[in-house]
């Protein structure tokens, strides 16, 4: 791994609808050059790195309707993660910037 990259990567939750999970890596080869790559977790950890991270469904409450709560029995939060509120995050209503009239407006887009 590249001098620089990553020096810890760890609890972390994956998720592929396919059940499978690639990591970018980057190295130097035999003959200096450097070359980019996709491992698996597998081999990611291999690394170590990602020891603890899991490839689940990360349980959202309504992906499709784009509420990234997580459920109670989410992996995410049994390796530790702490939900955050996200009632305030994000652009507002009162948000001044419309370049385009004919957009929907934010409430609009959430329905």
């Amino acid at each position: 791994m590249r001098k620089g990259t990553f020096t810890r990567v760890d609890n972390s939750v994956y998720y592929s609808p396919r059940g499978e999970c690639f990591c970018p890596y980057q190295g130097t080869g035999p003959n200096g050059k450097h070359f980019s790559r996709r491992v698996t977790l597998d081999e990611w950890r291999r690394m170590g790195l990602d020891a603890h991270t899991q490839l689940a469904d990360p349980l959202f409450v309504d992906r499709e309707h784009h509420d990234y709560r997580l459920k109670p029995d989410s992996p995410a939060l049994a390796l530790g993660f702490q939900p955050i509120d996200t009632s305030e995050i994000g652009l507002r209503e009162d948000f001044p910037y419309r370049p385009d009239e004919t957009r929907p407006r934010i409430s609009e887009r959430a329905r």
